[in-house]
């Protein structure tokens, strides 16, 4: 089996956890969950803060864990 195909069946079944929801992060995110993982994304800003990115990321199924806290 090829290096990607095994890293996609991988995803598939598995969990990730993605540090920070900024420009560059937000693709990956994207991916993730296009790749069938299931995302937890994590930022120290509030869903407040993150405005339509946080309802975005809601939409695809994102679990978000924000605040400081």
């Amino acid at each position: 089996m090829k290096l990607r195909e095994e890293i996609y069946r991988r995803l598939e079944q598995g969990k990730c956890d993605v540090l920070g929801i900024g420009i560059s992060n937000l693709p990956l995110i994207r991916l993730l969950c296009k790749m069938g993982a299931s995302v937890t994304a994590r930022d120290m800003k509030t869903e407040e803060q993150l405005g339509d990115i946080a309802a975005e990321l809601k939409g695809l199924g994102v679990a978000l864990v924000t605040g400081k806290d």
